[in-house]
C-alpha cells in the first residue's frame, strides 16, 4: 500500500445531517435537512434546503416542519423522501421538475405502531426501492433496523416481506 493519506477539506456545517449530493439536468447540488434545534435555524422549525453544489447559491428552502429528508431525481424530476415528525408512522413524498417550487407533500407509506426515521429511495429495474429505519423494529429484530418497500411509480409502495438489514 501507498502512502496515501485522507485529508480534511472542510465540512459542510455545524449539525447539518441527512446530507446527500443529486445531480439535476447536468448540474451538482446538494440537499440537506436543517434540525429545528440548529444555530443557522432562526425559524423555529426544521426544513430542508437545497444548493447549488459550485456557486454554493441556495436553491429552494421548503418543507418547513418535516424531518431527515433524503433527495434523489429520476426523469428530470427532484423528489425528496421524509417523515413528518420524529418517529412518525408516515413517509412522504416532495417532488420538483424545476428545484425551486416544490409539491404538497404526498403520503406514501404508513407504518402503524411503529417510528420511523430515515428514508433513501432509488431506481431498480423494476420501478423504485425504498429502505427506510424503524427504531421500534418488529419483534425478533434491533432497534434502527432497516426495511424495504417497492414501487412501480413512486405513488402506491409495498413493504417487501422478510426484507430486513440491521
Amino acid at each position: 500500500m501507498n502512502n496515501c493519506r485522507l485529508k480534511r477539506l472542510g465540512t459542510l456545517g455545524a449539525d447539518i445531517v441527512e446530507a446527500n449530493p443529486i445531480v439535476f439536468r447536468g448540474k451538482i447540488y446538494r440537499f440537506e435537512y436543517i434540525r429545528k434545534k440548529n444555530y443557522i435555524n432562526k425559524t423555529g422549525d426544521s426544513y430542508f434546503r437545497l444548493f447549488d453544489a459550485v456557486s454554493s447559491e441556495v436553491v429552494a428552502i421548503f418543507g418547513h416542519g418535516f424531518h431527515m429528508g433524503c433527495a434523489f431525481v429520476h426523469d428530470n424530476h427532484a423528489y425528496v423522501s421524509c417523515v413528518d415528525s420524529w418517529g412518525g408512522h408516515e413517509i412522504y413524498l416532495f417532488s420538483s421538475d424545476d428545484l425551486k417550487r416544490w409539491s404538497t407533500p404526498v403520503s406514501i407509506l404508513k407504518i402503524p405502531n411503529r417510528g420511523i426515521f430515515n428514508t433513501s429511495i432509488c431506481k431498480t429495474d423494476c420501478g423504485f426501492a425504498m429502505v427506510y429505519e424503524l427504531d421500534t423494529p418488529e419483534p425478533g429484530d434491533q432497534v434502527f433496523t432497516m426495511y424495504f418497500a417497492e414501487s412501480g411509480d413512486l405513488k402506491q409502495w409495498n413493504k417487501i416481506p422478510d426484507a430486513v438489514y440491521g
